[in-house]
């Protein structure tokens, strides 16, 4: 994933980068989204997240 930027002088937002992929059918897509909820969850302990 991406490093830490401060935006606006008070947040420090996080990116997520969502893994690339091929999707083949709906389990596909169902496993990759929840490895970026499961990413995402975790980075917003610290803070706000971008994707």
């Amino acid at each position: 994933m991406c490093r830490e930027r401060v935006v606006a002088g008070a947040w420090r937002v996080q990116p997520v980068t969502p893994p690339y992929r091929i999707l083949r059918d709906e389990a596909d897509l169902d496993a990759g989204l929840a490895e970026v909820r499961t990413a995402v969850i975790q980075k917003l302990a610290n803070g706000p997240v971008q994707l």
